[in-house]
């Protein structure tokens, strides 16, 4: 079997099931084939110095787009090179380990050093976040796995480990809850100048856009996002709490983005009366402080609801 057919072949017996045929039919014109092997030769390019097999990336490819629409649209979200790349850590190839500690860890240690701890410290919390995403522990399967595929790698790592840093924080009551949000910032991928303008002009706005957004969503899908992206719990957890599959969840919270999204955008188009062009650069906002955002309007969503239903002493 040519590499070609054997990316087509893996990542069809990788994919749900119940969605094999789906994705199947979608091969009848030749475009999942020419979708995978085009991001394999894509993630060869970026990393010439790599070796991942085309059945562990197609397998890679599989679990994060199999669950989700089977569509050419589901495939483009995806960067081939990134999960090219955890492809090959999942697999335990020294030279994809050597790469993600050199190219990334740098800025993730950055990251940590924000929150302005002692350097044994830091060292600590980057190891103890380096194992949780390479290794598989008692708390399930390596971290590196519940990477989406869509965004930056490098940005995902620094906010899921000044994340887990600031959880022990918390739990030593060394921060207040108001810093959570600096340091989350900071992790994020720096702005460019334009993403300044726009962030000091229409940030409100956009903060509101995704209140509504959030309000307008069917329960299950706020219960979802709330639970995964405030409360921390993982794709097995959440497969655990709804006596669902893994897989099923993961579509859940994929579709549960898309519609806020689709929600947030509505929301700009209705309340902003500017140009395509100026609202084109408000959307590059939305996207680059995507989960930030999220996280903060669900951390308020949750606080309003609590309060009124709070005993009286």
């Amino acid at each position: 079997m040519d590499e070609r057919a054997n990316l087509t072949a893996v990542f069809l017996a990788s994919v749900p099931e119940a969605l094999r045929s789906e994705w199947s039919y979608l091969e009848n014109d030749g475009s999942l084939t020419s979708r995978l092997i085009a991001y394999y030769e894509e993630a060869r390019v970026a990393w010439p110095t790599l070796t991942v097999s085309s059945e562990s990336f197609a397998r890679t490819v599989a679990e994060h787009a199999g669950a989700g629409p089977a569509t050419v649209s589901t495939l483009a979200e995806l960067r081939g090179p990134e999960l090219y790349l955890v492809a090959g850590c999942r697999a335990g190839d020294a030279r994809a380990l050597r790469v993600l500690e050199e190219e990334y860890f740098p800025a993730v240690f950055t990251a940590v050093r924000r929150l302005r701890l002692a350097h044994a410290e830091v060292e600590d919390i980057v190891q103890q976040f380096r194992t949780r995403l390479l290794v598989e522990g008692p708390g399930g399967p390596p971290k590196i796995v519940d990477y989406a595929g869509k965004g930056d790698l490098g940005a995902w790592m620094r906010v899921v480990c000044v994340r887990q840093a600031l959880k022990g924080l918390r739990k030593q009551n060394r921060r207040q809850e108001i810093e959570d949000h600096i340091a989350l910032e900071e992790a994020q991928p720096l702005s460019d100048p334009e993403i300044e303008r726009i962030k000091s002009v229409y940030l409100p706005e956009v903060k509101s856009a995704f209140q509504r957004a959030l309000a307008a969503l069917e329960p299950r899908s706020r219960s979802l996002l709330l639970c995964h992206y405030v409360e921390s719990m993982t794709l097995e957890t959440l497969a655990t709490l709804y006596g669902a599959h893994r897989a099923t969840v993961a579509r859940w919270l994929q579709q549960a983005r898309a519609e806020l999204r689709g929600g947030v955008r509505a929301s700009l188009t209705e309340s902003l009366g500017i140009s395509n062009g100026e609202f084109e650069s408000v959307m590059r906002l939305v996207e680059s402080r995507f989960d930030v955002t999220l996280s903060q309007a669900l951390k308020e969503e949750r606080n309003l609801r609590r309060a009124p239903t709070e005993p009286s002493t």
